[in-house]
């Protein structure tokens, strides 16, 4: 019988939003072939990462879900208590042409601004498949500024080289209600897994790192919900799991034992060699409820 469960322990895997701010203006290296520009704002340490390695060199495997990190914003301008962070990107080929524009990556929280802890560790993705093609060298510039201070900013712009292979895609989606992800990957054996590497009656894990926003209670105890469900590609359920976390309804856990998710599936019956599915995970705040969901297709080998 296949089987899923979710451990708790620390992990090193991808973030998704992060920054640093000081007063200055200059042009540096911070990572190989990302070129790092900043007025008004410093960064301290700027770089790309996949499958929660630092890149040496921009070159990825096509199908890559590729991260800007700029760590340990602060100074940012306050207003009621919160901060206000813009950032922009755009990714183009070698002939110029536009393929990904986004005007503001953090609209959602134009209004509302961020705590400036949640502002202190945040990055931004770039997804390299279609209609990108292996083989081939894309531009991506972001620039990240201050919306109650906008000549304060920071501009960033690389060139990244697609390698022939397929990456594993990996995809997911966070909800405005609290809950937010910095880390994220599909791993055997400690190791970062490509799209080909799904190998039949073996486990592979699923992480879910520095997960925040879950709400305590007056113990400090945070009540989370995991659940997990695999779909052929029609849709049809193959393996669920309502809730990993249903003993502790009651007790709750700690926070901590939150912060980072390893959720794992073994790769064997009912699930068929040679197919693909998706598959699908949910964590969130049975407090809020608040959530965030990742989900994979799987090419099971």
């Amino acid at each position: 019988m296949t089987q899923g469960k979710a451990i708790f322990k620390s992990v090193k895997l991808l973030t998704v939003l992060s920054f640093v701010l000081f007063l200055a203006t200059s042009c540096s290296k911070s990572s190989k072939d990302l070129e790092v520009k900043k007025s008004g704002l410093v960064a301290g340490d700027i770089y790309l990462e996949v499958d929660g390695k630092r890149l040496d060199k921009n070159e990825v495997l096509f199908g890559s879900n590729v991260f800007l990190f700029v760590a340990g914003l602060n100074n940012l301008e306050q207003k009621d208590g919160k901060v206000f962070i813009g950032c922009s990107m755009v990714v183009s080929d070698s002939t110029g042409k536009i393929l990904a524009e986004s005007e503001d990556v953090f609209a959602q929280y134009k209004d509302s601004g961020i705590s400036p802890q949640d502002a202190a560790n945040l990055n931004i993705n770039m997804d390299t498949g279609d209609p990108m093609v292996a083989g081939s060298t894309y531009n991506w510039k972001a620039r990240f500024f201050d919306r109650l201070n906008p000549k304060n900013e920071i501009k960033t712009e690389t060139d990244v080289k697609l390698l022939k292979g397929t990456a594993l895609s990996f995809q997911l989606q966070t909800n405005n209600q609290g809950l937010t992800i910095g880390k994220a990957g599909i791993v055997k054996d400690a190791k970062p897994m490509l799209y080909e590497e799904m190998p039949y009656g073996k486990k592979i894990s699923m992480f879910l790192g520095n997960l925040q926003g879950f709400q305590q209670d007056a113990s400090g105890k945070v009540f989370p919900g995991c659940a997990m469900v695999v779909t052929d590609l029609q849709g049809n359920v193959v393996l669920a799991y309502d809730d990993l976390f249903k003993n502790a309804d009651q007790t709750g856990v700690n926070l901590v034992d939150v912060k980072d998710m390893q959720i794992q599936l073994t790769v064997g019956e009912p699930i068929k060699k040679g197919q693909k599915y998706n598959w699908i995970a949910s964590v969130w705040d049975k407090k809020t409820g608040g959530q965030i969901r990742s989900e994979v297709i799987i090419n099971v080998q």
